[in-house]
């Protein structure tokens, strides 16, 4: 069998909505995903005693050159919406001024 398989499977284990047949239940996955934030914002603001400082300039320094990225890719999909709804559109009115035939 292909490794993608047993990947899938693992995943299908893994993060099944049963409690029968997943190992995480969603409760449990939505205590990991607290603990993930509240631990990334204390290191953002007051970093780990004794190991590392805190992360703020550098989490400022990311946003610096993310939001730029970010907006472009937001200014893309507008124009792509926009240009699609024109299209869809133009497409109506075109039906609606053919002409039907009667069965």
């Amino acid at each position: 069998m292909d490794i993608s398989f047993y990947r899938q499977s693992a995943l299908n284990i893994l993060f099944s909505k049963s409690l029968k047949g997943g190992i995480l239940h969603p409760v449990i996955k939505l205590m990991i995903g607290v603990i993930l934030a509240v631990g990334s914002i204390y290191y953002i603001v007051s970093g780990i005693p004794g190991y590392l400082v805190p992360g703020l300039s550098d989490f400022l320094t990311v946003l610096n050159g993310a939001i730029p990225i970010l907006v472009f890719v937001l200014g893309i999909f507008i124009v792509w919406l926009e240009l699609d709804e024109l299209r869809v559109e133009k497409e109506t009115s075109r039906e609606e001024k053919k002409p039907r035939r009667k069965k």
